[in-house]
């Protein structure tokens, strides 16, 4: 073979690898193609649904503090955060953060700090069915006797029947919230008794107003859970 025969065969040869090399386009019947368009489809269908599920999201109120029963109730008390909330009644169970609270407004039982805010634990001042009792505290108060804490009310009466004897303790309210901790020095540097206001809810008033009329010994103790909102 001569140079031009090889030089034929060489540009042949040459041209028959780039035709080798180049990239076939698939056709709408390669499977390849469309397993990838399912994923695309899937991919975009999914992200949609997400985006979706999140939009779900409502804002309402959360309490910035602990609430109780009798308190007004004001911006400043609330936080605004966004829950997800099913369909029905769980919607319009909690108070929206779509508007500012309205005025006039009370804490009808007692929420917990961070809680989100029932709708019926709102409502006017003449639906508030408990009532502050100083109840005078003597000695060191339990630890997290505080605002916003749960305790069960003792009392201690005398036996009318053997003079200097007191009957066995009872407790005439349970769960009962502290409103307000006073604690007032005396004018010797002592420690006068501690005047705890405690929400006492009406059907106990008698009984509780009585054990104090009587000079009665009242006692406070921490209920379980100890503080609003923790018992449900």
């Amino acid at each position: 073979m001569d140079v031009g025969a090889r030089g034929t065969t060489a540009v042949r040869g040459a041209g028959t690898e780039g035709a080798a090399r180049r990239v076939r386009v698939p056709s709408w019947r390669d499977p390849r193609l469309a397993v990838g368009l399912l994923l695309v489809l899937l991919a975009v269908v999914g992200g949609a649904r997400a985006v979706a599920a999140a939009d779900r999201t409502v804002p309402v109120y959360a309490a910035s503090r602990a609430l109780t029963a009798g308190d007004p109730v004001t911006a400043d008390d609330l936080d605004v955060v966004r829950v997800r909330l099913e369909g029905g009644a769980g919607a319009s169970a909690y108070v929206a953060a779509d508007r500012p609270p309205s005025d006039g407004l009370v804490v009808l039982r007692g929420v917990g700090p961070g809680e989100l805010v029932p709708a019926a634990a709102l409502g006017p001042a003449s639906a508030v069915d408990v009532r502050p009792v100083g109840v005078p505290v003597t000695g060191s108060l339990p630890e997290g006797l505080e605002p916003g804490a749960l305790v069960d009310v003792w009392v201690t009466a005398a036996d009318p029947d053997e003079p200097g004897a007191v009957l066995e303790p009872e407790r005439v309210v349970a769960a009962a919230a502290v409103a307000e901790v006073d604690a007032v020095e005396g004018s010797l540097g002592g420690v006068a008794p501690t005047t705890v206001q405690v929400l006492v809810g009406t059907d106990d008033l008698p009984d509780v107003l009585g054990a104090l009329a009587a000079g009665s010994g009242v006692a406070l103790l921490l209920s379980p859970g100890g503080e609003v909102g923790s018992g449900g």
